[in-house]
């Protein structure tokens, strides 16, 4: 199971709620505070195709040992753009339980093989 925290993206997303109301603190924001998950791929897929190749991957989001919600992740390759640096475009979207349509969180970076290489067993993602 990989550690997944996701930090400033939703920092920023989240800033405009926690804007304190006392006349003296307008418009200041409060901190964010930072939210763990922790990701457990129930797949991952590789599909090349002529411009470079996909993955995909899906599987569970856990808070504090709790499944919260479910992820799909796609990770993008593409010939001569991002295989000199050996990365792939990244988006990451969180579907939490709960509601229908469900709630949902949307990340998007990079995801850099070297790196995710020597550290198969987790990743951490940091919100706050």
């Amino acid at each position: 199971m990989r550690t997944v925290s996701v930090g400033v993206v939703v920092g920023l997303l989240w800033s405009s709620t926690w804007i304190v109301s006392a006349q003296d603190q307008l418009g200041k924001a409060a901190p964010v505070p930072a939210l763990n998950l922790e990701l457990k791929r129930l797949s991952l897929e590789n599909v090349d195709d002529k411009a470079g190749g996909w993955q995909f991957e899906g599987g569970q989001v856990f808070q504090k040992g709790q499944h919260i919600a479910n992820y799909a992740t796609v990770r993008r390759v593409v010939n001569k753009g991002t295989d000199e640096q050996n990365t792939a475009i990244l988006t990451t979207t969180i579907l939490f339980l709960g509601k229908m349509p469900p709630e949902n969180m949307t990340l998007q970076g990079t995801h850099d093989y070297n790196c995710f290489a020597s550290v198969e067993s987790g990743r951490t993602l940091r919100l706050g």
